[in-house]
């Protein structure tokens, strides 16, 4: 991956598929410039009385916190395809944003952080149906966080072969660019006129911008990545990275947090993808634990539509921000710890929620505590010998982990 350029702009007209509006990308983006004009509301944050202010997170102190939605502007992401090594979470951005909009996703291949050196196309995506930004059948993407028309055509006469070397005719090419690339329309007519690919899109800063306008989930994880962070909102997967897993010297991975409790994540996944709004988990479950249960069911679910399903979920423990995440359109998964923070929510929304039952005999789903004999098979094969193996456990068989 070259990070030196990128692209811009949609087909002009959009089928309505699974629940997004038939509207153009085209569209999205000028009426994101035109709320823009009429004074838009980003510099507005929130100083947080919790946090420390010191260290930034790309270049914003931590210890603010958004308090209105969208939490991310156009100049945020314009500011962030300066930064150093925003390079490497670009590809982390579309991914995201593919998996939470896209309508029957088969398949995305699309690495981040150091696998952005590896050679080939940026991105390869399969889906079964079109959405408003991501093509149906297989696309091919080329990312880059600066640069413009040269770049664009470069990227493009270099990729002459679909991904398996088939036909070009039967791929659509993406040439994304994190910046005002303000000829994509032009560029991206004169691409189709070639017919070299079956379709060629060009999306540009604002069309991006646009794209978090129908992805709520990814615009609350990159919030977080600018130090924007929502009050009491984090990615279940991304709290699982760098909060669970790290807490202990001996990762507590998926096959140790569900050992013994492969039923109970199954009939989570299932009634998930079932479309059940309100799921409860019952069990001798602590806060923590119940978010790792849901994390690991949903990372070891084996379809694209449980990891999509786990790209729209997120953690929420604040009632503002909540509040503002149920107002959006566009479907999440909601774990939250207390019912109560959901009491004054409208009855009406097209959203999921994940909640720890207050009592075991209310619950959707009985959680049992973890096979201890399981989790020390696999502390084991970690190389961790005993009596660690013997005592993490039955650290874990209490559930206090």
């Amino acid at each position: 991956m070259e990070h030196t350029g990128g692209a811009q702009v949609v087909s002009n007209t959009v089928r309505q598929t699974s629940g997004f509006a038939a509207v153009s990308a085209v569209d999205l983006a000028e009426n994101r410039k035109l709320r823009s004009r009429r004074g838009d509301r980003t510099s507005a944050v929130q100083k947080s009385p919790t946090r420390p202010i010191g260290s930034a997170v790309w270049g914003v102190p931590y210890g603010f916190y958004v308090n209105y939605w969208p939490p991310i502007s156009r100049d945020d992401l314009k500011t962030a395809s300066g930064l150093a090594g925003f390079d490497t979470v670009f590809p982390l951005l579309i991914r995201r944003l593919i998996a939470e909009t896209s309508d029957g996703l088969t398949s995305i291949d699309m690495p981040g952080g150091s696998g952005t050196a590896a050679g080939g196309f940026d991105g390869i995506a399969t889906t079964i149906r079109q959405t408003t930004f991501v093509p149906a059948g297989t696309s091919v993407w080329e990312l880059s966080v600066g640069g413009g028309q040269s770049k664009a055509n470069d990227d493009y006469g270099k990729r002459l072969a679909a991904p398996d070397g088939g036909p070009t005719s039967s791929v659509t090419y993406v040439q994304a660019l994190l910046a005002p690339w303000t000829k994509a329309r032009a560029w991206t007519t004169a691409r189709n006129k070639e017919g070299r690919w079956r379709e060629v899109r060009g999306y540009n800063l604002d069309l991006i911008h646009a794209w978090l306008d129908v992805a709520p989930a990814t615009t609350a994880w990159l919030a977080e990545q600018l130090g924007k962070k929502m009050p009491g909102v984090r990615s279940l997967d991304q709290w699982w990275t760098d909060t669970w897993l790290p807490s202990t010297r001996v990762p507590l991975d998926s096959a140790v947090v569900l050992a013994g409790r492969q039923d109970a994540a199954s009939e989570l996944v299932k009634r998930l993808n079932s479309g059940q709004k309100w799921v409860t988990l019952g069990g001798d479950l602590r806060t923590d634990e119940a978010r790792a249960f849901v994390a690991a069911a949903l990372a070891s679910g084996d379809t694209q539509h449980t990891a999509q399903t786990a790209a729209r979920t997120l953690i929420a423990t604040n009632a503002g921000s909540l509040e503002q995440l149920v107002a959006q359109p566009q479907p999440l998964v909601l774990l939250i710890s207390e019912p109560a923070l959901a009491r004054e929510l409208p009855i009406h929304h097209p959203h999921q929620f994940i909640v720890t039952a207050a009592s075991p005999t209310e619950s959707d789903i009985q959680i049992p505590r973890v096979d201890s004999q399981l989790v020390e098979i696999r502390l084991k094969s970690y190389g961790v010998t005993t009596p660690e193996p013997w005592r993490l456990a039955t650290l874990a068989r209490r559930s206090s982990w």
